[in-house]
């Protein structure tokens, strides 16, 4: 496993693509702040500190970071059908569940960081527009409401896997999938709480709003369920499959 992992760190850095995501995925929110700031200047927001926060990680975490992930992890698949390398390297001693288990390591570390990332930058901008005794006050809010949001986030993204297995040197069902996937999220803070609550990327968002009521045994289950599908699809596809 720690060869696979090895050859993946060494293909990435002869591509710039992940670069390209993170510099995107970090750029967006000092923007918006940025906005903010000068919108405000110098005076303090007129929500509170979780609805601010909450209405950036609508935008980055639920809509945005959801496609650029779908885009990273699609390219780290497809690339080994267009190149070709993936039958040299499944001809090789190496077994498919841990080519694809590398894979998905990559991804989710880098998911990791970005969140890490977003969070330290939604500090600082707690900090600047609501001050030092807000920041310490809400912190540990803050700081739940965007690691949750990141979990639940990788979980429901699981079938981007199984699309991106399916569909081999075919680029965009894995995109189109994510774009759907972040709609529904969006669109899911308007529908019913029982519909939202069983949909997983809908229950994602209803799980991080704030004042917002959900049914949590319904929403944690559709995003369990939808990370072991998501998973158990994935690898079984990959292993049943003709190269």
């Amino acid at each position: 496993m720690l060869n696979i992992l090895a050859a993946e760190c060494m293909k990435l850095r002869r591509n710039k693509l992940m670069l390209i995501c993170t510099v995107i995925a970090l750029m967006l929110p000092c923007l918006l702040i940025a906005d903010d700031i000068y919108q405000y200047r110098g005076t303090t927001p007129d929500d509170s500190v979780i609805t601010w926060l909450f209405s950036q990680s609508l935008l980055c975490q639920l809509i945005i970071y959801p496609v650029l992930s779908a885009f990273l992890l699609t390219f780290l698949i497809q690339k080994e059908y267009s190149d070709h390398t993936l039958i040299n390297t499944i001809t090789a001693p190496v077994k498919r569940g841990k080519f694809l288990t590398g894979k998905i390591i990559v991804w989710a570390v880098w998911h990791i960081v970005i969140t890490l990332l977003y969070l330290g930058i939604a500090v600082i901008g707690v900090y600047i527009l609501f001050g030092s005794q807000n920041t310490s006050e809400f912190l540990s809010e803050i700081t739940k409401m965007v690691l949750k949001i990141g979990m639940y986030n990788f979980c429901t993204l699981t079938p981007v896997i199984w699309i991106a297995v399916m569909q081999r040197k075919t680029f965009y069902p894995s995109l189109l999938c994510a774009l759907i996937f972040s709609a529904i999220g969006f669109a899911g803070l308007y529908w019913p709480e029982t519909i939202s609550s069983i949909v997983p990327w809908s229950a994602v968002a209803l799980l991080s709003a704030p004042e917002v009521d959900v049914f949590r045994g319904l929403a944690y289950t559709s995003i369990s369920v939808c990370a072991f599908i998501g998973l158990f699809m994935s690898f079984y596809s990959f292993k049943h499959q003709e190269l």
